[in-house]
């Protein structure tokens, strides 16, 4: 079984719009190997912010983030770790329009165009959306664009997924087969998840509920017995 990855955050701070905005203010905070997470509080609290940095997808102001103890100030292609080891599912699918289900999944797979293709047809099958495999993205309903989202996360076989609102906008049925899905991934490959949630039945599934407000991490939670 794969192993997820140890996060560590250390006095992150961020701000915007020159300062003025501040997102972030001290988080300190551990990720265990293969732990599920769920992060809640109050919408502006900076919660999409955290996932974004633990995602490498922007920097700190101050403060580090230590993946498996390296921190990742030192990464010299962050983009290529993250998209060899990383799974993101946002908030909104940001799928491209003008390709079909397969082509948005296969996207972020760096092997082999054929191999990519068949992981992604793979995912697609189970996640229920064969018969729209060749649809483009910009025809199917928004649940359907929100599971193609989920197997574009899980392509890579990631170690570390992050989900910010994954069933926010969808139904409770989808929701539900989204969730699924993570955990049964958590569960096959000993991978690190991180759920950002307004739903306290969401929450309930992780191992952990970390709490949030104004910045701070006000409730880091205990493990589940």
């Amino acid at each position: 079984m794969r192993r997820g990855l140890e996060i560590v955050a250390q006095d992150l701070h961020k701000a915007y719009e020159g300062g003025l905005v501040f997102a972030l203010r001290g988080v300190d905070l551990k990720v265990e190997r293969g732990e599920r997470v769920a992060v809640i509080g109050p919408t502006g609290c900076g919660k999409s912010t955290l996932l974004a940095l633990l995602a490498l997808l922007d920097r700190p102001d101050r403060g580090e983030i230590l993946i498996d103890d390296l921190p990742a100030s030192s990464l010299h292609h962050p983009e290529e770790w993250r998209n060899r080891e990383v799974g993101i599912v946002f908030q909104f699918h940001y799928l491209l329009p003008h390709l079909t289900v397969e082509e948005n999944v296969a996207l972020p797979v760096l092997d082999g165009r054929d191999k990519g293709f068949a992981r992604a047809r793979e995912l697609v099958d189970r996640l229920g959306l064969g018969s729209r495999a060749r649809t483009l993205a910009s025809g199917l309903s928004g649940g359907e664009r929100q599971l193609a989202a989920l197997a574009r996360a899980l392509v890579n076989d990631p170690a570390f997924v992050l989900a910010d609102e994954p069933t926010g906008s969808v139904d409770s049925a989808t929701g539900g087969r989204i969730l699924d899905e993570l955990l049964g991934w958590a569960d096959r490959c000993g991978g690190t998840l991180v759920v950002v949630t307004h739903d306290p039945s969401v929450a309930g599934r992780m191992d952990r509920t970390m709490q949030m407000r104004d910045g701070r991490v006000v409730d880091g939670g205990k493990p589940a017995s």
